[in-house]
């Protein structure tokens, strides 16, 4: 059941009153042998009971309305760690299930000694990221290695001095940041229980505690030991769940998730912000590989590697070769005995492959990014190559803005009837230019609006280097690839730039590009060449002067548009489209 704001802002009220009373003077009541503990247990918000443990004996209980509760500590106990136990029922956010807890999952809040200063009220919030450690205590980790074992995986340490609110609901006025927090937090639990595909109310109240199972051994894999994986009622096995998408990846995405949750995040509470408050960019390296199985139960390794070359940013140090410019990607299909899977051959097991990357925002607002075409001139060899044109980082200062997940597709054959799709899910951390170079370009015209969530903007366009090599005949080759932003079926999209494209805006008003014109000049904008469309959104020139091996070049480009009314510049506030990098 989830609290209404009249009982929580009583609970408020009370608190107050407490802490006032505490601290009156003039009092000649003999001194209390109990302390007062003031509390929330919220996973959403609960109905049911509170019993509070010291060594295993029940020293205090209470009843818990809407999540709402208050016990009477025996001062005694206060100088030693205290389990608090909450049973009952409450609505989870984002399924809308009544769930049950009960002995087995209960929620839990384990306090560390001295946690409660006797004869002064204090707060206590039981939660689902309490739970994890309070599980993890009972596995045998002291309190502190269980903290921070939690705190490797999700980037922070619950602070139950906290009290959180239901989300559900709107947002109480008064509250802090750091309730928001906690109260975001909560939600974010149940995120990650639908996003792992938990559809019954045990599985999702057994979450934390199988969260814990999983962290006892320092490795968030989905198995209590290698031959042993942590299971659900509901048969959800979490070890193939993790191999499919790593629990630190999932962490990042279900707060996206939460974040665009209208339903469940009624309160709109925003996503925590800053380093120390979410999980840690976890990604997977240039070389990855995973494996997955088609229908026949024969495997596919699928491996992805970032082959970019100067003036792109290339994998050296800490750089991981995903950057916010092009990126190509190579990606090699082999079978069970390491032998190359050719897509083209007649009768492959796997017969395309779809590259599909998301970014999972944490504010909610995720989206696509461009990708060019994929070559298969290697596919006998099982390597194929795809550029993917990354539009931001994935985070800033090691703290993540968002979660980029690439989903390599494979067409699966070997299903009976229409073919299947499989997907080999990798994470890669996107990082921006950080040497001063200017791969990618942003400009726009008045005269091409369109509407994105109910507001008239200007439509950009990015212009961005695919390609430079040297021209032996002279000069340099220079091929730059165009896009711009389109809604397809209410869902953003960012499709390459031709002659012919049909545009959309989130009212299906559709317009359609006429002639595509785009010029380069490396001398100021003293002079300009064309560039020929090649197809797919690239344009081209060979030959181009004024570029000098091994220094700074700085290319200006004009790019116009026709939508049906003449030519449009697309350009930034003030000069021409720049690009800049150093000439290979």
């Amino acid at each position: 059941m989830r609290f209404n704001n009249f009982i929580k802002a009583g609970l408020y009220l009370v608190t107050a009153a407490l802490l006032g009373a505490c601290n009156s003077g003039g009092s000649t009541t003999a001194a209390s042998t109990t302390t007062t503990v003031v509390g929330m247990a919220v996973a959403a918000p609960v109905t049911g009971s509170v019993v509070v443990k010291s060594n295993g004996k029940v020293v205090a209980n209470g009843n818990v309305s809407a999540g709402a509760f208050n016990v009477s500590l025996p001062n005694v106990n206060l100088s030693g760690e205290l389990l608090f136990e909450v049973t009952g029922t409450y609505t989870d956010e984002v399924s809308s299930q009544s769930v049950t807890l009960d002995a087995a999952n209960a929620l839990l809040l384990r306090t560390q000694s001295n946690q409660f200063t006797a004869g002064s009220t204090a707060t206590a919030a039981i939660t689902p990221d309490h739970t994890v450690v309070a599980r993890l205590v009972e596995g045998g980790m002291t309190l502190a290695a269980a903290t921070t074992a939690f705190q490797n995986t999700f980037g922070y340490a619950p602070d139950a001095t906290v009290l959180p609110f239901d989300v559900t609901k709107a947002m109480p006025a008064g509250v802090t940041t750091a309730q928001q927090d906690a109260s975001f937090r909560v939600g974010m639990f149940s995120q990650l229980a639908a996003d792992l595909g938990l559809t019954t109310a045990t599985d999702i109240a057994d979450l934390p505690a199988k969260l814990a199972l999983d962290l006892a051994d320092g490795t968030a894999d989905g198995k209590v030991s290698a031959a042993n994986s942590v299971t659900f009622t509901g048969g959800a096995d979490l070890s193939l769940l993790l191999a499919q998408k790593p629990l630190a990846n999932r962490a990042v995405m279900a707060i996206g998730n939460f974040s665009g949750n209208a339903v469940a995040n009624v309160a709109a509470v925003a996503a925590p912000s800053g380093s120390g408050a979410l999980p840690p960019i976890v990604a997977d390296a240039s070389g990855t590989e995973r494996t997955v199985t088609l229908s026949d139960a024969s495997t596919v390794n699928v491996k992805i590697d970032s082959i970019n070359k100067a003036p792109f940013p290339v994998k050296i140090m800490m750089n991981s070769g995903f950057s916010v410019a092009k990126t190509t990607h190579q990606i090699t299909l082999t079978d069970a005995n390491n032998q190359p899977i050719d897509i083209t051959a007649q009768g492959a097991r796997v017969s395309a492959i779809t590259i599909v990357p998301w970014m999972y925002m944490n504010n909610g607002m995720g989206h696509p990014t461009e990708i060019g075409s994929l070559d298969t001139t290697k596919a006998v060899n099982g390597v194929y190559s795809i550029d993917v044109f990354y539009r931001m980082a994935s985070g800033m200062n090691g703290v993540p803005m968002g979660q980029w997940q690439l989903d390599v597709q494979l067409t699966d054959t070997t299903s009976m009837g229409a073919p299947a799709v499989v997907d080999a899910y990798f994470y890669p951390n996107v990082m921006m230019v950080m040497n001063g170079d200017l791969l990618v370009a942003t400009g726009s015209n008045l005269n091409d609006q369109w509407s994105k969530m109910g507001v008239a903007a200007p439509r950009a366009y990015k212009t961005w280097l695919q390609s430079v090599t040297t021209n032996p005949q002279g000069g340099h080759d220079l091929s730059i690839f165009v896009a711009t932003q389109d809604m397809v079926m209410m869902k953003m999209a960012f499709p390459a730039v031709d002659a012919g494209l049909v545009l959309h805006d989130e009212t299906n008003a559709a317009v359609t590009v006429g002639a595509v014109v785009l010029q380069a000049s490396t001398d100021g904008g003293l002079s300009w060449q064309p560039l020929t469309a090649m197809g797919n959104g690239i344009y081209s020139i060979t030959g181009l002067a004024g570029l000098t091996l091994g220094q700074l070049a700085t290319i200006d480009v004009k790019l116009d548009v026709d939508l049906g009314a003449g030519a449009n510049p697309m350009s930034p506030a003030s000069g021409n489209l720049q690009l800049q990098f150093t000439a290979p």
